[in-house]
């Protein structure tokens, strides 16, 4: 800690530069388990910075069980496995299926004794904007689904970059890059779409059913994406909003995104005894195991979410800075 100096035109925060000096020394053996680390009117003069700043570095450390104060006497070394000191704010839209199997496969790439709490913002601004407000420095990471409908980049801006990770959508209006991997709304559902066009043919007309807010978000480059494919393919389309059996014909294709939706969907072409695949067509977005069984299985276009949290899991756990596009693909099954 006593070679490094604080780069004050860095963007990590003074005090997580602190952070990452301590951690360095236990690392490198300077400090070994119940060492006394310099007091902060120390570390604060030795540096340059203000007190508070130390303090605040020295909060995060006891938070993550790094350090311990010894009441009268300074701080000692709690802990040397740094390697594992993670401590995790894993930030989800709502709880569903598919956010569950990309929970399991982020969870499952960390290290066993690292530490996640979910929180759920429900697609509310005001909701997000507070979750994150109250939790800023309790964290060491923060992994967050930024399905808002309003541009929440100031928000994700208060939290350091190197603690940022963004799932399943891009916010490309931060003014520094973060590790993000994504879906590419717009392109996918054309290229998913375009799987399927010898099937989708058979129908009079494809139909859109986006959910009534504020059960799902809506991406606009969805909604983009598919005009630009009807419009390509000279087919005809409806954009609907919310599930209404008037608006559902036979020898139509439908695509749905909100699961209770779809349940409402296939009871009503039941009651008309319409078999899916024949007499009408079903597209879901994002597969789950039961849409494998439903009938003779529903017909998905799909990002792969298990990919997408082992992707996230391990570029927060490599400090890589990329923005990368998750794999998604039409799974053709007997409801088209």
């Amino acid at each position: 800690m006593q070679n490094k100096s604080i780069d004050h035109g860095s963007r990590t925060p003074k005090y997580q530069q602190i952070v990452d000096a301590i951690l360095t020394g236990i690392s490198s053996n300077q400090w070994n388990h119940g060492d006394q680390i310099p007091s902060v009117n120390e570390t604060s003069e030795h540096y340059g910075i203000a007190r508070m700043t130390v303090v605040k570095a020295y909060d995060e450390l006891r938070r993550r069980g790094i350090i311990e104060a010894h009441q009268g006497k300074g701080y000692y070394i709690a802990a040397t496995d740094v390697k594992t000191g993670y401590n995790i704010l894993l930030l989800f839209d709502e709880l569903s299926s598919y956010k569950e199997i990309m929970y399991n496969g982020f969870k499952e790439t960390l290290p066993p004794n690292a530490r996640v709490s979910i929180f759920f913002h429900h697609y509310d601004r005001n909701t997000f904007d507070n979750l994150l407000t109250a939790n800023l420095g309790r964290f060491t990471h923060y992994v967050v689904v930024a399905h808002v409908s309003t541009d929440i980049s100031a928000s994700l801006e208060k939290i350091p970059p190197h603690q940022l990770t963004l799932l399943d959508k891009d916010v490309p209006t931060l003014k520094y890059p973060v590790a993000c991997v994504h879906q590419d709304f717009e392109n996918d559902i054309q290229e998913g779409l375009r799987q399927g066009l010898d099937l989708l043919k058979k129908y009079r007309r494809l139909n859109m059913l986006c959910p009534q807010a504020p059960l799902t978000y809506m991406p606009d480059g969805r909604n983009n994406g598919f005009i630009r494919f009807c419009e390509n393919h000279k087919m005809p389309y409806r954009i609907l909003t919310g599930f209404d059996s008037a608006v559902v014909f036979r020898d139509e294709a439908y695509i749905l995104f909100d699961e209770r939706e779809l349940v409402k969907f296939i009871k009503y072409c039941r009651e008309k005894d319409w078999q899916l695949g024949k007499d009408i067509g079903l597209v879901s977005y994002d597969d789950t195991p039961y849409k494998e069984i439903i009938d003779k299985g529903i017909t998905v276009i799909s990002t792969d979410f298990r990919q997408m949290g082992i992707t996230g899991a391990r570029m927060l756990l490599d400090k890589v800075v990329d923005n990368i596009h998750n794999p998604c693909q039409l799974i053709i099954r007997g409801s088209l």
